[in-house]
């Protein structure tokens, strides 16, 4: 089986776009599953995360406060993480209509970056997100 050469080639420019769209955002981020529907993990400002898209509908989900550097796509079912948006997979379209993964990084690192910068404005310590869920690893959205 030889792998289809421009399909090789335009997974190569993914991974060179993502790497340098994290270096920009200042994130660690990677690609857990390729197509759509899609994966993006790794972690944002010391907090484990991943956002998945299924089905239309995403879900962005980060590591417990008790284990925040964890990874909650890998880790165990038992293990608890925090659901803290969700949405459609429209919001990832670029302007001819195509799902981006470029977009999805961003609104991604947009929405965890939110959610701990409108905690702090409150209080010295973030609290925990509400929506923590068990179980929603590697679970369907």
């Amino acid at each position: 089986f030889e792998p289809d050469p421009e399909l090789v080639e335009e997974q190569r420019m993914r991974t060179e776009e993502l790497e340098h769209e994290a270096t920009r955002l200042g994130v660690q981020a990677n690609v857990r599953v390729e197509a759509f529907p899609f994966v993006i993990g790794g972690v944002v400002d010391q907090r484990g995360f991943y956002m998945r898209e299924r089905s239309g509908s995403y879900r962005i989900t980060i590591a417990s406060d008790d284990t925040p550097l964890d990874d909650p796509w890998s880790s165990d079912a038992e293990v608890p993480t925090i659901d803290i948006a969700v949405g459609s997979e429209a919001e990832f379209r670029d302007e001819t209509g195509t799902p981006s993964q470029t977009l999805a990084r961003q609104i991604t690192v947009q929405s965890i970056r939110t959610i701990f910068s409108a905690a702090t404005a409150h209080t010295k310590h973030p609290p925990t997100p509400p929506t923590v869920s068990v179980g929603t690893a590697a679970s369907s959205l």
